[in-house]
């Protein structure tokens, strides 16, 4: 893939089933992928580019089924969860850059090991990044569970709905930026 490239797939399945007149389900799945390898064009090579690249996946799956209980009373009911995964980081080439044994870097700023940030060696004057080697060592999450209940009901000229939906949604920001070790010149 070109560093620079953007790469982004957008599959998707939807399944409808009737049992009978009166009962259906339908299953849906779809998923959202972007791949950017590198962010920013500043020519320097990883491990030495603060460049990061950009990794989202978002997976959603749902499952609802419609009951037809008499000619005027309709229930729906379903469940669903969706899963957002983004990676902001610094490629696993550069968290992964054995510091100690390529650099002589001993001690705690080598667990985990990868390459240092280096700080202040310069300004963004000239086409020299004012930081050099990983920014940013994210992975972010969020998980949300939900669920729906619904009746509707026909009397006469009057239609009644009422209905509850339940949702859960948990946010992760799991990262490891600075561990290798920050640099300030």
């Amino acid at each position: 893939i070109d560093p620079l490239s953007n790469v982004t797939s957008v599959p998707s399945l939807k399944i409808d089933h009737s049992f009978n007149s009166t009962s259906r389900i339908s299953f849906y799945w779809g998923e959202w992928e972007n791949l950017v390898p590198k962010s920013g064009a500043d020519g320097l090579p990883f491990p030495l580019s603060p460049g990061r690249i950009f990794i989202t996946h978002s997976h959603t799956l749902r499952v609802n089924f419609d009951k037809t209980v008499t000619p005027t009373l309709l229930v729906h009911a379903g469940i669903g969860y969706l899963r957002y995964d983004h990676t902001d980081s610094a490629p696993p080439s550069v968290l992964g850059y054995d510091s100690p044994s390529l650099l002589g870097l001993t001690g705690s700023a080598t667990s985990p090991a990868g390459f240092p940030r280096l700080v202040g060696l310069s300004t963004a004057q000239g086409g020299v990044a004012s930081t050099l080697g990983p920014v940013n060592a994210n992975d972010y999450y969020n998980d949300k569970p939900t669920a729906v209940f619904s009746g509707t009901l026909i009397r006469g000229n009057h239609t009644y709905k009422a209905g509850g939906e339940w949702r859960r949604d948990v946010w992760s920001d799991v990262n490891t930026r600075g561990s290798q070790g920050v640099y300030n010149f």
